[in-house]
């Protein structure tokens, strides 16, 4: 859970873990300084994303022609844009990797 194995190993979790997302919420902002950044901000904009195409479908289904947006599932919308932006990313890196490899060698 974003990185916090070691807190839920802990002996005054591991008696109790969370198991209701209520929960597992307030145990993530309680350990927030030991989590994984990089996988707190992909959750929290997650979330974010997942809250805001929900608000903003039950606008647009009561709108004329926006009733086909009710068979759009808010998840496949997160999951392409993640798949997206990380693919992105990686080829970012990969080519950086490339052009300081080319780059730094011999001189």
């Amino acid at each position: 859970m974003l990185g916090l194995q070691h807190a839920l190993a802990h002996s005054d979790t591991r008696a109790d873990p969370p198991t209701t997302p209520i929960s597992k919420l307030l145990f993530v902002i309680k350990h927030l300084e030991h989590s994984n950044k990089v996988t707190t901000i992909l959750s929290a904009v997650t979330l974010a994303v997942l809250i805001g195409c929900r608000i903003l479908k039950q606008h647009a289904v009561k709108r004329p022609g926006g009733r086909w947006l009710r068979y759009v599932p808010e998840i496949l919308l997160v999951v392409a844009g993640t798949t997206c932006k990380l693919f992105t990313c990686y080829e970012v890196r990969l080519a950086h990797a490339q052009t300081s490899q080319v780059y730094s060698g011999g001189i």
